[in-house]
């Protein structure tokens, strides 16, 4: 039988290092768009990095300026992997940092009194929207949870195609000068997969 020791649970044990600070994943202003921004992003977050391996928890620290996302692995060789994998990684044309978290920084940003009348107003609009649809028209719904491998970022493209997050990811490891010539290569995958 174990036994619950309460110094080794509340002891920060250089040995086991799981918890991962990922910073300029996004920019807050991205979520003033879109309602279901965090959610997306979030579901997006943990399939990309369940392949570093096991995740206890991921949460976003919304409304930090620097895109912060923090993540606990259930072992630590997973978070030396993130590190290696995200570290310096380009995403949506930012360059992302990932490090272990140093047990004393806050990254919470408060939500100000006008932001949250405005992100109420921005539900309402949304809500609105979604009611005054003409009857036998299909209703906008969150999106459902997906497959692994099939995630989408509904962002639009240069051409007004959906890019896959995948692919934002694949061309995030090219750095921003490589990445513009491919442009065109990934509007047209996009545009065979409509196709089929």
């Amino acid at each position: 039988m174990r036994r619950y020791n309460q110094q080794s649970e509340l002891a920060w044990d250089e040995g086991e290092r799981k918890h991962i600070i990922l910073q300029h994943v996004f920019d807050p202003d991205d979520a003033r768009t879109n309602v279901f921004f965090y959610d997306e992003l979030k579901r997006e977050l943990e399939a990309e990095l369940r392949k570093c391996g096991p995740i206890v928890s991921l949460k976003i620290f919304e409304r930090n300026p620097d895109g912060v996302v923090a993540v606990k692995f259930e072992q630590d060789w997973a978070a030396a992997r993130c590190i290696e994998v995200m570290h310096e990684r380009w995403f949506d044309g930012r360059r992302l940092t990932a490090d272990y978290y140093d047990g004393y920084s806050n990254y919470f940003v408060p939500e100000t009194d006008e932001e949250r009348a405005a992100r109420d107003a921005m539900w309402e609009r949304w809500l609105e929207g979604n009611d005054a649809q003409q009857p036998g028209a299909p209703h906008q719904q969150p999106r459902a949870q997906v497959e692994e491998d099939d995630w989408w970022d509904t962002r639009p493209s240069a051409a007004g195609a959906a890019t896959t997050t995948a692919a934002l990811f694949n061309k995030a490891r090219r750095a921003p000068s490589e990445s513009s010539s491919d442009d065109s290569a990934l509007e047209h995958e996009d545009e065979d997969e409509d196709d089929a």
